[in-house]
């Protein structure tokens, strides 16, 4: 009678972790569909700010050199950085990155100039994700794996990549920044 008791607790603590988890993918995903139906964004924030948010609570994580929208650097690099994309494809980008070339920890934010654009910028960054396992591939396995598992993620007209050694987490974040931004431009709105 115990064994039954206690497999059926198992069970039980099984469906609740289930549901926990279903429950947290639903709320992380609503933040990259709040607006969805809207042609006009409700986040506005420059995508080099949501890199800022984001890196404090991502981990593991080395490269330190940021190019942003805004800078020389960033317009000359963009063709050789996201084969296939021109500047007039985004209305806002930023890229962190290891310019050493030891690692392949990278996160890149394009920002669509409308929606239905998104799609464009996802497949240009998974081939960036797939360029950067090819440019690591036998010399440092480890660093091109990171990039095989890399995360792509729209959010809104935001697209970003995420190279690291825990992906998802710097995906979790991306997600919470962004509902946090929608939260905070909707809460503007109601003003």
């Amino acid at each position: 009678m115990k064994k039954f008791k206690s497999k059926k607790l198992f069970q039980l603590r099984a469906i609740a972790a289930v549901s926990v988890l279903i429950m947290l993918s639903v709320f992380c995903l609503s933040g990259c569909s709040k607006g969805a139906d809207t042609e006009k964004s409700k986040i506005t924030v420059p995508a080099s700010e949501v890199i800022k948010t984001m890196l404090p609570k991502i981990g593991d994580f080395e490269a330190k050199a940021e190019m942003s929208y805004s800078d020389a650097a960033y317009s000359v690099n963009f063709p050789t950085l996201y084969k296939g994309l021109e500047l007039s494809d985004i209305t806002d980008g930023a890229i962190i990155y290891d310019e050493t070339g030891n690692t392949a920890d990278e996160i890149s934010i394009l920002v669509a100039k409308d929606k239905d654009s998104t799609n464009t910028l996802k497949e240009a960054l998974k081939q960036r994700a797939l360029k950067r396992a090819s440019d690591f591939g036998d010399y440092k396995p480890v660093e091109a794996t990171k990039a095989e598992t890399a995360k792509v993620v729209i959010c809104d007209r935001y697209v970003m990549l995420a190279i690291g050694s825990d992906p998802t987490t710097m995906q979790k974040q991306y997600q919470l920044a962004m509902q946090a931004y929608a939260q905070e431009n909707s809460d503007e709105d109601d003003n």
